[in-house]
């Protein structure tokens, strides 16, 4: 008897020492960086999030690029990060399967773009969609709060006017700057020849302005450049900063009253313009915008929240993991 609960007494203690053993492994493997309000960061999402800061510090609100205020600025999205989820556990939040659809294909996109460089970094796949789930959850807290049926709902009213601010709809006739020469370079028309061309585009917007189409003027003005029109002209929907044109196309467009028409000159290119009525003429545009309007009316609002919540926190630091993934970052860039 003695000698079984010798026995049975060792391989306890064996077992004992086993788990000691496994835990410290696994603690030492999953040790975070940072702790905020008892909610750990990953290496992966703070090495994600630095790397982020890092490509553009000024975005994030660093003005002087040292380590100390890029590490400053780490800490403020990884404290945000946890706000959102705090926030959302504590109001019965969830997120609905469109918007984690929508995190999962922009996760996929960085992924394929990225990838090599988020592997050498230490940023799993996972953790891009740690992310963009946490930017998911933010616009989930919106729809929450301010869409249909929302304790603080936003009228139709309110969200078409934010529409018009938002987006300008309209229809163009576009004619380049520039011509081929001999030599076949690109060179700016000259004088002569722009003027020409204005003065026949401010033609038709005069016609159009009169009750013309400005299909039959596209029509007619691709038969005077041996073109042939094939289809009718779209409705163009752009928002403000829009890539595809430049900087001020945005304002001279909302510079024309509605229904109304006008010639702009922006880039390297003439443009006869029609603007269009989006909010109320084109309410297909309207229902498919909609979503993104009321993140635009009410994201403010619950980043401010965020924000609040999140300066509350304060952070415990693991300095030789922060200060491994700081270097494997710096290294990267």
């Amino acid at each position: 008897m003695k000698k079984k609960a010798a026995e049975k007494g060792l391989c306890l203690l064996l077992l004992c020492l086993f788990l000691s053993f496994s835990l410290c492994a696994c603690g030492g493997r999953n040790s975070y960086p940072l702790v905020i309000e008892s909610t750990g960061v990953s290496k992966g999402l703070f090495a994600y999030y630095l790397d982020c800061v890092t490509a553009d510090p000024k975005a994030y609100g660093v003005k002087e690029n040292s380590r100390e205020n890029v590490l400053s600025a780490t800490y403020g999205l990884c404290k945000k990060y946890v706000a959102v989820q705090n926030f959302m556990k504590e109001n019965k939040i969830k997120t609905e399967q469109y918007l984690k659809s929508d995190a999962n294909s922009r996760t996929n996109g960085l992924w394929s773009l990225f990838k090599a460089h988020y592997k050498r970094i230490g940023v799993s796949k996972a953790d891009v969609l740690s992310a963009e789930l946490c930017t998911a959850g933010k616009k989930q807290i919106v729809a929450r709060f301010f869409g249909k049926g929302g304790k603080n709902e936003v009228s139709q009213d309110e969200l078409k006017q934010s529409f018009v601010e938002l987006y300008v709809g309209f229809k163009a006739i576009e004619a380049p700057l520039c011509k081929l020469n001999t030599k076949g370079e690109t060179i700016p028309l000259s004088e002569q020849e722009k003027q020409t061309l204005v003065e026949q585009f401010e033609s038709m917007a005069k016609r159009l302005r009169n009750g013309g189409d400005i299909d039959s003027l596209n029509a007619e003005y691709c038969r005077s450049v041996n073109l042939v029109a094939t289809q009718t002209l779209e409705v163009n929907l752009m928002k403000k900063g829009d890539e595809m044109y430049d900087d001020d196309f945005f304002e001279k467009v909302s510079a024309i009253s509605h229904g109304s028409a006008g010639v702009i000159e922006s880039g390297n290119s003439v443009y006869l313009v029609e603007r269009c009525t989006i909010a109320t003429n084109d309410e297909d545009a309207f229902k498919q915008y909609e979503s993104e309007v009321l993140e635009y009316v009410k994201m403010p609002w619950v980043e401010k929240k965020i924000n609040a919540l999140a300066a509350k926190y304060s952070a415990k630091e693991n300095k030789k993991a922060i200060d491994r993934i700081y270097k494997t970052v710096a290294e990267n860039r």
